[in-house]
């Protein structure tokens, strides 16, 4: 009698040609093992769709969650940068209401005597300080004039650079979402078209297709 010749399918021209050759016994005996072969093989066809089905949630969940937190991080970003904007805009009000006060304080003092005009060597703010004001105090106010400045500059250069960080970390964050969301969208089709070919009797065409999309997704 010859054995089932596993590298053959079971109702193969060759096989069929085969069978039909034995005796009539060994003949209802062979097709009694491919038809076991074939309900065998359904069963274990519909074992391995079911455990694809449940990976597809697995991988939906998993995506879900991350392409999330990725959002979260793009809305906790911008709501840092309309803080630092608004921390920033409190500072300017500050500045440009000290230099209204000192425009009024400058206008009293230039018709009784030259302060001159603002220029890289010349200040009339700090001039009528000092025609005003003893000495000592005209330090001190001078120090408090440049050390504003000094926060001011430190300040806007500050919010630039972080605006700039909190910008490129929102596009990143937002490529990465997009990313994942292609990712998740081509290992639905992979998974359609493996479930297509596990139901069509190709069990090893499905596992391909599966494993190629994982090595492509999986890699960080």
């Amino acid at each position: 009698m010859t054995s089932l010749d596993r590298n053959t399918p079971p109702l193969s021209v060759e096989r069929l040609t085969e069978i039909r050759a034995l005796p009539y016994h060994a003949e209802v005996h062979l097709l009694e093992q491919v038809r076991v072969g074939l309900l065998s093989e359904v069963d274990r066809l519909n074992a391995y769709v079911n455990s694809i089905d449940r990976l597809n949630e697995i991988a939906d969940a998993d995506w879900k969650q991350e392409v999330d937190r990725l959002k979260a991080q793009v809305r906790r970003l911008e709501a840092d940068a309309k803080r630092d904007e608004h921390t920033t805009g409190q500072l300017i009000d500050e500045r440009d209401n000290l230099h209204a006060l000192l425009d009024k304080f400058a206008e009293k003092v230039a018709p009784l005597e030259v302060i001159g005009e603002h220029s890289s060597g010349n200040d009339p703010w700090l001039n009528a300080m000092d025609l005003v004001t003893p000495a000592a105090e005209v330090d001190r106010l001078r120090a408090a004039v440049e050390l504003l400045g000094t926060e001011l500059q430190r300040g806007s250069t500050a919010f630039t650079d972080r605006l700039r960080q909190l910008a490129a970390e929102r596009d990143q964050a937002r490529e990465s979402a997009k990313h994942l969301a292609g990712a998740l969208a081509k290992v639905g089709v992979a998974v359609e078209q493996a479930m297509r070919l596990a139901a069509a009797g190709d069990a090893a065409g499905a596992a391909a297709v599966l494993g190629d999309v994982a090595s492509e997704e999986v890699a960080p």
